[in-house]
């Protein structure tokens, strides 16, 4: 018996009806959804890599001495030079898989049956389906990425656990004397609720002393940043109120609550940097039911931070599919290469065995910071254990 000849396509074949470019350009614009958002706001992408592992090298003192006036003739002093450290690790890889199962593609059939023009409506059944999936699979795998940087950013860490991938933790190297905690009883609230504000604890005085640190080790710190629900709970504060409060001449009553936009002159006029209003939100599925995943960014900790847009820099790797394609094999699917680098690899199959259209992705990419010593963490509670 001959072989089935690789041109003949089911009726259902995502290459039917899309061209390789045809479907690079859909996931081209899944990923372009994503543009200023996340962690692309944290950082940016070095160079693609054949190795998976990484090293990075960090002057320890950044700060430039002043030239010094000379005399006609006077030889140029020589300035000492700082040590360096070096850290490295490796690359890990994400990624996730979707797919229109033999259901589905059933009723896309169905539909355009129906239809007068039953070629012209199968074709847009199937267009649309396609971007759906690649919205699940480009905008899931930004996710991830971006569930690091928030982790790192607020932790010094990143603690892997998927229920469906494999556990591992990296530690961001940001020093220990960058970490702060409250004093004892002075956490700013009673419980990890935030129910219960503590009157005695001064959150802007808080702030306040990790700037003075900040300003004293001469790391250039622009910005706070903390997640939204205690952005909330902070404007809030008694403590906060009080303090913002009494530093506006022309309030009397003493009871009065300020506004959220009073509260931000006031932090402005007593020395607290921009503060950045985190708002995170994204899914992860458990046993095939998308559910709210529990926040990246530590809810607890709020961060002082120098310019946001160097923060990190993602070391990324080659995947194995960019050899694959060299050697002809997308000759049996759809490969394309896409965001940054090109570094998010996927690949669109049809399988007629189980009649079932998959579309998988995977990019070797980590987080890691620029300068560990530009990151310092603030955690509002004194029973607080770093990772």
């Amino acid at each position: 018996m001959a072989n089935r000849s690789n041109t003949q396509y089911s009726t259902l074949d995502t290459r039917r009806y899309l061209q390789d470019e045809d479907y690079k350009l859909i996931l081209d614009f899944s990923f372009s959804q994503y543009n200023g958002k996340g962690y692309q706001q944290y950082g940016y992408f070095g160079q693609k890599q054949l190795t998976r592992a990484w090293g990075n090298v960090v002057k320890q003192d950044e700060i430039v001495v002043k030239a010094s006036a000379l005399g006609v003739g006077a030889g140029k002093p020589m300035r000492s030079t700082s040590g360096y450290d070096r850290y490295a690790g490796s690359i890990p890889k994400i990624g996730h898989g979707v797919k229109i199962g033999e259901d589905d593609l059933l009723h896309l059939q169905e539909v355009a049956a129906a239809s007068q023009n039953r070629d012209s409506a199968m074709y847009q059944l199937m267009l649309d389906a396609t971007i759906k999936q690649s919205n699940q699979l480009i905008i899931g795998m930004q996710n991830k990425l971006t569930s690091w940087v928030y982790e790192a950013l607020s932790t010094g860490y990143i603690h892997n656990a998927d229920i469906d991938g494999i556990q591992f933790d990296i530690d961001m190297n940001v020093p220990l004397a960058n970490k702060f905690k409250t004093e004892a009883g002075k956490d700013w609230f009673t419980a990890d609720d935030f129910a219960t504000p503590n009157s005695a604890s001064d959150p802007v005085g808080d702030m306040l002393a990790v700037q003075d640190y900040a300003g004293g080790a001469k790391i250039p710190v622009t910005h706070w940043e903390m997640t939204k629900k205690l952005w909330r709970k902070f404007i809030n504060h008694p403590s906060v109120q009080t303090k913002c409060r009494n530093s506006i001449n022309s309030v009397v009553n003493k009871e009065l609550a300020l506004t959220e936009s009073q509260v931000v002159t006031q932090l402005h006029d007593l020395g607290i940097l921009p503060i950045k209003i985190v708002d995170e939100k994204s899914y992860v599925e458990i046993d095939g039911i998308p559910q709210v995943d529990t926040a990246s960014f530590d809810p607890t900790s709020l961060v002082l931070a120098a310019d946001p847009s160097r923060l990190f820099e993602y070391k990324n790797a080659c995947s194995v599919l960019e050899e694959a394609t060299r050697f002809g094999a997308n000759k049996e699917g759809i490969y394309s290469f896409v965001g940054e680098n090109g570094s998010i690899a996927v690949m669109n199959k049809w399988y007629e065995e189980e009649v079932t259209n998959k579309a998988t992705a995977e990019q070797w990419v980590v987080p890691v910071p620029t300068n560990p010593k530009h990151i310092c963490i603030l955690n509002i509670f004194n029973s607080h254990v770093w990772a």
